[in-house]
């Protein structure tokens, strides 16, 4: 049979020859309502009956309707694909986002202000230091015993090059220590100790010289190298996107829907993953890299190999370990940590240690900002809170704990002050100011026992000027030993000379 759409009716498959507008479609004898005959047109045979065309019928809805039903097909498609069917793992990551967003806090949002402000590896910053003299004990005297020690510096950084200026006075005498870095030398102005700048070139092999034999040996040296290098690399990075390398090791995970909890008086569906060694260490190592460059790995390498250091992890404890998100109305309301007893008591190699670990549950029970109300407890007993409030243009984060006692951060976002204290003593006060591409911090840290301050200020830029040292500076690599002789004899006469 042969379905004809314009009359909603069905005709053999073989035509049998019949003339299209005279085909029977009904089966029953009808004429096909659509013969070319009978609005007076030419039929295929050319004959017309010359009858007039009927009135034009009003146009059926159907086809629009048709449209209206895919189109919502179409969304209903994107709606199951994007939050029905959407992966656990990307749920929790959009309700993590959605949870920790510095936009919704005042004082967060000036720390990622300060953090914009250097994160593409070009700044400066200067300042003041001040120490009292009651803070530096009886055996030092930086400055006369009626005045504090007051540095003062200024740190640039761009690309190709870094400096550093230091400006003090000790034991009555003035000192202006400047620095400067680039690809090649490392430049050092010591005035107030030395009458001529000095330069090391950094990156030339000095193996074999007779530096190399006064300072100890070729080992000594390549160590200092390094150092530089991996200092100087270090300046031209920039900022590392480490939230991009956590969603990234995260999505690794295989999420399963694992009940649901009340929390703050809302039902939060769980997704749970467990966690393993190797995915452990792979995100540690993917950490650690992503903030190295190759010049950092290698002195880490080279330290390493010395015995000085090392920076190998034990993950073992982490194996089985199962992790728990709860996510209500989109955000993130709970984690619960539940490690697996039997690989921590293998894992534990400290004597004496219960080789047990406790659970841990923490809750985010704001109602706008789930993180202003926190509750972190442990299944052993133990708990620690959160609670952020907000009295005016004053934000008040009040933390507390069962075992260490309690502090609070007060913060005004109107004039930028904020204070610390730690059961009911005040321990560091000051102001964070910070725009687009500049901030402004101050503070004082007081001493409980002596009521002294420790007392500084950080202007932060996002532009820099590298300092220039004036006069020939002098390659110590190509020095003798008179020279060296000459030298320390000098940096002593002025260093002493008082």
């Amino acid at each position: 049979m042969y379905y004809n759409p314009m009359t909603d009716h069905y005709s053999p498959e073989d035509g049998g020859g019949t003339d299209p507008g005279q085909q029977n479609l009904t089966g029953s004898g009808q004429q096909n309502p659509y013969s070319y005959s009978d609005y007076g047109t030419a039929g295929p045979d050319g004959s017309s009956s010359g009858q007039q065309l009927p009135e034009k019928k009003k146009r059926s809805k159907a086809p629009l309707i048709a449209v209206c039903a895919a189109a919502a097909a179409v969304i209903v498609a994107l709606v199951l694909k994007f939050v029905v069917f959407a992966s656990p793992n990307d749920l929790i990551v959009k309700a993590c986002k959605a949870t920790f967003q510095a936009e919704d806090d005042p004082l967060a949002g000036q720390i990622k202000k300060i953090a914009d402000v250097t994160k593409d590896g070009e700044f400066s910053a200067s300042g003041t230091v001040v120490i009292p003299q009651g803070l530096m004990g009886t055996g030092y005297q930086l400055a006369t015993p009626a005045e504090d020690f007051e540095l003062e510096f200024d740190y640039d950084q761009a690309k190709g090059g870094q400096s550093a200026e230091f400006q003090f006075n000790y034991s009555g005498r003035d000192y202006d220590i400047k620095e400067a870095l680039d690809d090649k030398t490392l430049t050092l102005s010591l005035d107030g100790l030395y009458s001529a700048p000095l330069q090391y070139p950094y990156t030339t092999d000095k193996s074999d010289s007779a530096f190399a034999e006064m300072v100890g040996g070729s080992e000594s040296l390549d160590l200092a190298d390094q150092a530089i290098k991996a200092f100087y690399s270090l300046t031209q990075k920039g900022s590392t996107d480490t939230a991009a390398i956590l969603e990234e090791h995260f999505k690794e995970l295989d999420f399963k829907r694992a009940g649901s909890r009340e929390i703050g008086g809302e039902k939060c569906r769980g997704y749970s993953a467990t966690l393993t060694e190797d995915w452990a260490r792979d995100l540690y190592d993917d950490m650690l890299g992503a903030g190295m460059t190759d010049e950092i790995k290698n002195l880490l390498g080279t330290l390493q190999g010395l015995g000085s250091t090392s920076f190998d992890a034990d993950f073992s404890a982490v194996d089985h370990c199962r992790i728990t998100y709860y996510v209500g109305k989109g955000k993130l309301r709970g984690i619960e940590i539940v490690p697996d007893q039997q690989a921590v008591k293998d894992s534990s190699a400290v004597e004496g240690d219960s080789g047990e670990a406790d659970s841990v549950l923490a809750v985010f029970k704001g109602e706008d900002v789930p993180w202003y109300q926190t509750e972190i407890t442990g299944s052993e007993g133990g708990k620690v809170t959160l609670d952020v409030s907000k009295d005016g243009d004053q934000m008040v984060y009040a933390l507390s704990s069962d075992e260490n006692g309690s502090g609070v951060l007060k913060y005004k976002s109107g004039d930028g002050s904020f204070s610390i204290e730690s059961d009911d003593q005040e321990i560091l006060s000051g102001t964070i100011l910070a725009q687009d591409d500049s901030a402004k911090i101050e503070g004082q840290i007081t001493d409980q026992t002596s009521g002294e301050s420790f007392r500084f200020g950080i202007d932060l830029s996002g532009t820099a000027e590298i300092l220039k040292i004036d006069g020939t500076p002098a390659d110590i690599t190509t020095w003798t030993q008179d020279d060296w002789s000459q030298f320390v004899a000098e940096l002593g006469q002025t260093a002493y000379s008082y």
